[in-house]
């Protein structure tokens, strides 16, 4: 949020990213008094994170916070001061008091870096480049572990031959149990 704040003293934060980013925005809101609802169109909140084991503690420490939650819940319509939303099974609407909405949807590609490469394309021989690529968060952000696990695999490929052999250009240990 880069220091910015919302206005007035009620937000809904609404969570269609359904990582950790919602929950600790509407956390962080909370804690600095604004009164928060968060609604997401998921089934619980910070979904994602039941693969990473963290879900229940999220959903925990934000009801324990006192943040209202309307999950299974989507956005209509975003109105002066309230929100309105619909039951994501049955379209039922309702409304929801809010001087200011948060939205934690898309994440956007962070590629300038790459961008200014390619810009210099010309000075690439000058500098040792020949080759230049997006990775990770360049191309769509995600979780540090993809970030990494990508550029693990780029560094394996780097060498790599380009005549569409099937040759591995990296070695990979195979352990095999005894039988």
């Amino acid at each position: 949020m880069a220091g910015a704040r919302p206005e007035g003293s009620r937000v809904a934060v609404y969570d269609d990213d359904h990582y950790y980013m919602g929950g600790a925005l509407a956390e962080l809101l909370r804690a600095e008094g604004y009164e928060v609802a968060l609604v997401t169109p998921e089934a619980v909140v910070s979904a994602w994170t039941v693969n990473t084991m963290e879900q229940h503690r999220i959903q925990a420490r934000l009801i324990e916070a006192g943040i209202e939650l309307h999950t299974s819940t989507a956005v209509s319509a975003v109105l002066d001061t309230e929100l309105q939303i619909q039951c994501a099974f049955t379209g039922q609407e309702s409304r929801i008091a809010a001087d200011a909405v948060l939205l934690v949807t898309a994440r956007l590609p962070e590629d300038s870096l790459f961008q200014a490469l390619l810009a210099q394309h010309e000075e690439w021989p000058d500098q040792g480049l020949r080759t230049v690529r997006a990775i990770g968060d360049a191309l769509a952000p995600s979780t540090i572990a993809a970030a990494v696990w990508e550029g693990r695999r780029y560094a394996e490929e780097l060498e790599a031959p380009t005549d569409n052999s099937d040759t591995a250009p990296y070695h990979r240990e195979l352990t095999a149990l005894p039988q």
